[in-house]
This record gives C-alpha cells, sequence and structure tokens, in this order.
C-alpha cells in the first residue's frame, strides 16, 4: 500500500472540500472497490486506502492534523503549487461528473471564463452530457512547464495532468475508456484548469449533429425492433417477440412456481391446410382471439395460421375450457371473411421449465401430426 498518498487525490476531492463531499466520495467509491463487488484485482489495496482516507478527512482534529503536515512537508520549489493544481483540476472533473457546471466553470482560468462565458461552458458541456456520461477518473500529474503559451501569447507557468476517464456511452450504453492531457495553468498565482479549445459553439454543433444522427440511428433501430417484435397483419407478437417479451414470466413460473399454459392454436382451410389464411381472415380471428382472452395473457401470431397463448396463472384444469372458447371466437370471427370452412384446433402443456421455444415447437408437431 501506498502509505504517502494524497488523502485528497485517494477520495477525488478537493483540498477545501465540505463534509458532505467527503461522504458522499466515499459512498461512490466503496460502491465502486469493495473487494465483495469490484473485480480489480488491487481492489483491497484500493480499499484500504479509501477507508483511511476518509477516517482521515471525516474527523476534524485528523484533518487539521493532516493538512498541517501537508504545509510542513510542501516545499518553496512548488510542491505546494502542484498540490493546489491536483486539487483543483480533481474538482473541476468532479464538478463535470455532477453536472454542476457552474461551480466547474469557477475552477477554469480567468482567460477562459473571460473567453468563453458561463453560457458558453454549460451549451458545451450538456450537448456532450446527451451522448456521454463521466462515471470515473484518476488524474496522475506530469510534467512543469515554465512558459506555457495561452491564447492571448501570453506566457505562464503550468502544470501537466494526465486523465483516465470512464465514460458511459449513453446511445450504446457502452463504458469507454479515454487518456488525455489537460494543464492547469497559474495566472497571479492562482491554479486554473485550461480548456485548451478556441472554438466551443463549433465543438457544441458537431456534438449536436452527432446527437442528432445517433437518436435517427437509435429511432430506427427501434422501429426495426418494433417489426421484428410484432406481426404486422395481425397486430399480435411474433415468435420472436413472445420468446424476448415472455422471459419475466417464465421467471415467475418457475422461481414461484405459479401455474403456466403454454397452448398453441390453429386455424386452417379445411379443404387445404397446406393453404395460408388471407391477411383479413388472420386479422379478424387475432381480434376475437384478443377479446378472448384476459388482459394479463400473452399472444402471438406464430404464421401460417397459428398462434401461440401463454395463460398466466390458470390452472390445467380450467385450461381446456379457456382453450376451447378462445378457438371458437377466433373461429367465428375468421369464418364469415372466408371462402371455404376453417378447421380449427390446439395443443397445450403445463409450462415446468426449460425453453419455451421446446414448448411451442412440440405443440406445433402435435398439431401438424394430427393433421
Amino acid at each position: 500500500m501506498n502509505t504517502s498518498a494524497d488523502f485528497y487525490q485517494v477520495l477525488k476531492i478537493g483540498f477545501n472540500a465540505e463534509k458532505a463531499d467527503i461522504v458522499s466520495a466515499y459512498r461512490r467509491l466503496s460502491k465502486l472497490y469493495h473487494p465483495d463487488v469490484s473485480g480489480l484485482p488491487q481492489a483491497q489495496e484500493l480499499m484500504t486506502q479509501i477507508n483511511i482516507a476518509y477516517d482521515t478527512l471525516s474527523d476534524d482534529k485528523k484533518r487539521q492534523a493532516y493538512n498541517n503536515s501537508l504545509d510542513k512537508t510542501a516545499s518553496k520549489s512548488g510542491a505546494r503549487a502542484a498540490m493546489e493544481a491536483k486539487n483543483t483540476i480533481t474538482e473541476y472533473f468532479r464538478r463535470l461528473m455532477q453536472c454542476d457546471y457552474e461551480k466547474a466553470f469557477q475552477l477554469l482560468c480567468a482567460s477562459d471564463r473571460r473567453r468563453v462565458g458561463l453560457h458558453g461552458f454549460k451549451e458545451w458541456r450538456r450537448a456532450v452530457q446527451e451522448l456521454y456520461a463521466i462515471r470515473e477518473f484518476t488524474i496522475r500529474q506530469g510534467q512543469h512547464m515554465a512558459g506555457f503559451k495561452l491564447e492571448n501569447d501570453r506566457s505562464v507557468t503550468a502544470l501537466q495532468f494526465f486523465v483516465d476517464v470512464l465514460e458511459k456511452d449513453l446511445t450504446s450504453g457502452k463504458i469507454e475508456h479515454y487518456c488525455f492531457s489537460k494543464y492547469v495553468v497559474f495566472e497571479q498565482g492562482k491554479p486554473g484548469v485550461h480548456l485548451g479549445y478556441r472554438d466551443l459553439g463549433e465543438i457544441c454543433e458537431s456534438f449536436g449533429s452527432l446527437s442528432r444522427e445517433r437518436e435517427q440511428a437509435l429511432m430506427q433501430q427501434k422501429w426495426q425492433e418494433y417489426l421484428l417484435h410484432h406481426d404486422r397483419v395481425t397486430g399480435l407478437l411474433t415468435r420472436e417477440g413472445l420468446l424476448a417479451g415472455s422471459r419475466q414470466e417464465l421467471y415467475r413460473a418457475q422461481r414461484y412456481k405459479c401455474p403456466l399454459i403454454v397452448a398453441v392454436l390453429s386455424l386452417k382451410p379445411s379443404r387445404n391446410p397446406q393453404e395460408k389464411l388471407p391477411g383479413p381472415c388472420l386479422e379478424a380471428a387475432a381480434q376475437a382471439l384478443q377479446k378472448t382472452l384476459r388482459l394479463s395473457d400473452i399472444s402471438a401470431h406464430l404464421g401460417g395460421g397459428l398462434f401461440a397463448v401463454l395463460f398466466l396463472e390458470l390452472k390445467k384444469r380450467h385450461a381446456t375450457l379457456i382453450v376451447e372458447r378462445s378457438l371458437t371466437k377466433a373461429e367465428q370471427g375468421a369464418r364469415g371473411l372466408s371462402k371455404e370452412g376453417l378447421s380449427a384446433a390446439f395443443a397445450f402443456e403445463l409450462y415446468s421449465g426449460g425453453p419455451l421455444e421446446d414448448y411451442i415447437g412440440r405443440l406445433e408437431g402435435q398439431l401438424t401430426t394430427n393433421n
């Protein structure tokens, strides 16, 4: 364990952090790095450092003694300035992670605050936030720069920092890692984060365009998923939609032993069962079926005049009556639109665990054999 670790950096808080910020930082880091929940090999060591840092900084007397020790060890060569710079950039990213843009703006260097303004800064961060959200970050100190050039060609003292960020892509849901350099500059002896961007308006527009493109792509993806899971003729679920949308019911049936009946109903032309029913017949049958079923039951059109129904919390002795009534209503709804007579059949099975597609396949096989 690194016993010389900066406790403020361990908790990722600023030197002037309030007690509530210390408690909040400790809780957040505990959820990330506690050995019981973290898969990192160094989780135990990190959690030990976090506990020591929290024990020290959460106690006013211990914190004062620790701050005094920092003052004593800080040399005239700039160790104190380096610590202030690191605290500044740490607090800056912590405020960004909390979407507290006003306080983050105050941590910028004076030149950037004058150049971009609070409104421009907020617009930029909100544009970024629509696409990416900071989940975690670490900061490592780089080199000292005595002649760092600002936009107005003014030279100032600066410290380089390497920032490792874990960001969540809010479109895909993936967690991505980035590493980049950031500078803290000293203007009139006060540290401030240097943005490094000349035109935030142009960057906002780029993020806005990317956000709109991703939104359109996401809408297209959702529409394709909807078409995959919903039958356009009957309005019922498709086979894929039934399998994807019934996971919770199958879990309840297995976990809590709730009765669940899997039924397959067949409507075929009586003269030639190989022919497909016309769309109006299927639509009328589906409407009649939905009127008969309970709101809790789940129905789907499997294609070719086959319908599947999940009867939730229905005991087996009641299943025959309910299935027969449902099939009769569906047959009556389709009969008037069919040029020839219809043959109706059904098969059902009590769900006892395993993949739903196995049950549907067996029941389809029984109906095919019977026909």
